[in-house]
């Protein structure tokens, strides 16, 4: 989360595991999150760090602009994997979809103009 602070900006909060609700029942690896939040002005995201059989998610961020989707599109892309490059989307403005260097599934769109 704190390399989505520098991409993104905003106000990041992090609880660690040893400081939460759950301390009890969750395995502690050195610095473990138990809930995460980065706030900027108009996005949230938030996160954890899960163990065992928790299930993958993905961030699916809906960019205002050309310019910002292409922006977040070269940041998340690098040292990643690419499966559908950013282009045009058959329902019109931009996608794009691919896991960062973190291993996190990212669907990214915009819905005015094409790439």
């Amino acid at each position: 989360m704190t390399n989505y602070q520098e991409w993104f900006g905003g106000e990041l909060s992090l609880i660690p595991v040893d400081e939460s609700p759950a301390m009890d029942q969750q395995p502690r690896t050195g610095d473990t999150i138990y809930h995460s939040e980065l706030r900027g002005p108009a996005f949230t995201l938030m996160g954890s760090d899960k163990s065992g059989s928790a299930s993958r998610s993905a961030i699916v961020v809906d960019c205002e602009d050309e310019e910002e989707i292409g922006r977040v599109f070269g940041l998340a892309s690098e040292g990643g994997r690419v499966m559908c490059g950013l282009g045009p989307a058959p329902w019109g403005g931009s996608y794009a979809h691919l896991t960062d260097r973190f291993g996190t599934t990212w669907h990214l769109m915009c819905s005015t103009g094409r790439a």
